[in-house]
């Protein structure tokens, strides 16, 4: 009998699944409509278990455990990563209100994002974006401690006596390189792919991306309708590779066009995971290589992130209570927030009664 993977499932997750038996085990629900052979196979290798509270996954610059789970609870958020395909999108839009934007790496560099996420050395980016207070930093611990570097009066890049801990806004998390995509969304660190001499289990060697982590990380922020920019997914020798001044060595670009192919294999065996939780991830990309997600034009997505904000802010009459509409009552709840309520449902009523 193959393994069975304990996978701790906090109850944040507001995941569809049904109990089974005294040991709170729960099947994915969605193992038929994926349609997938290997996901329900897969899926009778894990024990779910929920929990009140899942293992520390992120933390402040002196080691506090930071619980920002769910803290954009079923939003919709854009991912700019940094292909030179960013550069034909209107991002002016990304700054209306109801658009959270991430990016990753230097990508920050060409938008300025809300939150932002980078796992290699903090010296390979912009101290403009670590510095600035209004961006969320998320850093791997074993870089948190290392020099950011900075441009001196002659433009050469020089270490800073600052390190990332020292920045405004950051927040820590743990790490690992055993990529399994079963256990994937519920680890208590952050995979980000697999080390060099490790082989997954499709036979994929190695491979690494900035994009595994983001892609988690935003899942535990409560994101759950994410649509992706500047995910090129190739390089060419000569070519602008990025949306950003950056030359690439030959050797660069096979090396990264060898990570592009095994993570939109790795993403297409994370799909139905995904989907499971209601996780939907689309490609705004255009001409993209990237496979595994389906394409939707920018405008749309735009559209669909703000389609629930007016169009203008009229403060009229705010302030005076006799103008505004009593809410209906409601019933109470035994609970503070019960996951079959819309976000905010509960608090509401706990609040008006």
């Amino acid at each position: 009998m193959a393994p069975k993977h304990v996978i701790v499932r906090p109850i944040m997750s507001h995941s569809n699944t049904t109990a089974a038996g005294a040991e709170g085990r729960a099947q994915p629900q969605a193992a038929e409509t994926a349609g997938s052979a290997d996901f329900s196979a897969a899926a009778a290798r894990i024990e779910l278990r929920t929990c009140v509270q899942s293992p520390p996954l992120l933390f402040t610059p002196d080691g506090h455990n930071a619980f920002l789970g769910d803290m954009y609870r079923g939003r919709a958020a854009f991912l700019l990563c940094g292909g030179p395909s960013l550069l034909s999108h209107d991002l002016a839009r990304l700054r209306e209100r109801g658009v959270l934007t991430c990016a990753v790496n230097n990508a920050a560099a060409v938008f300025r994002p809300h939150l932002w996420i980078m796992v290699d050395e903090p010296a390979n980016f912009c101290d403009g974006v670590w510095r600035d207070p209004a961006i969320l930093k998320f850093v791997p611990l074993p870089q948190i401690l290392k020099p950011i570097y900075r441009r001196d009066e002659a433009e050469r890049l020089v270490p800073s006596a600052e390190a990332a801990a020292d920045m405004p806004a950051v927040f820590g998390f743990r790490v690992n390189e055993d990529f399994v995509a079963e256990r994937w969304l519920y680890e208590s660190s952050v995979n980000w792919g697999n080390n060099g001499a490790r082989v997954d289990a499709c036979g994929n060697r190695g491979s690494r991306s900035v994009m595994y982590a983001a892609l988690r990380l935003l899942f535990v922020l409560g994101v759950r309708r994410l649509y992706l920019l500047g995910c090129d997914f190739r390089m060419q020798e000569g070519a602008a590779n990025y949306a950003f001044p950056q030359d690439r060595s030959p050797a660069s670009v096979r090396g990264n066009n060898y990570t592009y192919r095994v993570l939109n294999a790795r993403l297409e065996q994370l799909r139905p995971y995904f989907e499971h939780e209601g996780y939907q991830v689309f490609n705004c990309t255009p001409g993209s290589g990237l496979t595994a997600f389906p394409f939707l034009p920018f405008d749309q997505a735009v559209a669909e992130a703000t389609a629930t904000f007016p169009v203008t802010m009229n403060t009229a009459g705010m302030y005076d209570r006799a103008a505004r509409t009593e809410p209906e009552q409601r019933g109470g709840h035994s609970s503070f927030c019960s996951t079959s309520e819309q976000p905010g449902a509960a608090a509401s009523a706990r609040i008006a009664g």
